[in-house]
């Protein structure tokens, strides 16, 4: 009776069989099907040693080791027409034997209608050539060395607990009848002023300022989350954090508010991949959005 259960357990575990049949050695997870807007996240479990390569829609992407493999992040930017993208993975084992997957993402073109906005002049009076020169030094200079690898090893939360956006990101817009169309790259939520601000995950704060310091974003504070991510937080009544200091997920950096370019008290909040802007809802309750 021993023996026939110490061969049943080995029957199930499989370890008679040879290691490549026992596990595949490349194992990729990605989205089948995104939205012009969205994030692409991409997981690769290698059980093999080696030099990985991966490409999207003809572009090479980076890895980083993430989420128990390697994780790589890329974008279908706002305005994308319908298109399937080809996703091509290869692992060069240090033996030489070469293991590859080939998929694709589907991109969808976002078909929502152009929404005027009617914002008084009082308002749009504070988006003078001045501030947008200062707010795009900003900018460039936020972006000119991010931390190079990912600082977060949780999923993604909330900025504002309980609260649902009010305006969704990638709406197409007009500021001014006639005016060029823009689309939101931020998702808006509103709350009442002073309601806590929460980092969405782990990060190193790369700006921290009240208003009227930038008169368009107003109380402003940017965390740099690695690898070429970083979460903005606009609007702010107050901001609770300092430039240089470490977040965690869920720490209190600021408070609701109506500064800038704002017609009433909420939250306006983006996650930016590369500096493009990205749907934040594709990343809340996950490490890699997919």
């Amino acid at each position: 009776m021993r023996l026939r259960q110490l061969l049943l357990a080995a029957l199930l575990s499989g370890w008679w069989l040879p290691a490549a049949a026992q596990q595949p050695p490349l194992q990729v997870s990605h989205p089948e099907e995104v939205t012009a807007g969205d994030p692409i996240g991409i997981r690769v479990l290698s059980w093999l040693e080696g030099t990985v390569s991966l490409r999207l829609n003809g572009s090479p992407l980076q890895t980083y080791p993430l989420a128990g493999g390697l994780a790589a992040f890329s974008l279908a930017p706002l305005g994308s027409e319908a298109a399937d993208w080809l996703l091509e993975v290869e692992v060069r084992t240090d033996d030489g034997e070469l293991h590859s997957y080939s998929g694709s993402v589907a991109v969808r073109a976002d078909p929502r209608p152009v929404e005027e906005l009617s914002i008084p002049a009082s308002v749009l009076s504070l988006s003078t050539p001045e501030a947008r020169e200062v707010e795009a030094a900003m900018v460039e200079r936020v972006w000119s060395a991010p931390a190079p690898e990912p600082l977060w090893t949780e999923p993604f939360i909330l900025p504002i607990e309980g609260s649902r956006p009010t305006s969704i990101y990638g709406d197409p817009r007009r500021y001014a009848p006639g005016g060029r169309v823009s689309f939101h790259e931020g998702t808006d939520m509103a709350a009442q002023q002073g309601t806590p601000v929460l980092a969405t995950n782990s990060g190193r704060v790369v700006i921290a300022a009240e208003f009227p310091a930038y008169p368009i974003k107003g109380g402003l504070v940017i965390i740099d989350h690695g690898a070429q991510l970083m979460s903005y937080y606009l609007h702010l009544h107050r901001v609770h954090v300092q430039e240089g200091s470490e977040v965690s997920r869920g720490d209190l950096i600021g408070e609701v508010g109506t500064t800038g370019l704002s017609t009433g008290p909420h939250l306006h909040w983006e996650m930016r991949l590369g500096n493009q802007g990205t749907n934040p809802l594709r990343w809340v309750g996950k490490t890699v959005p997919h």
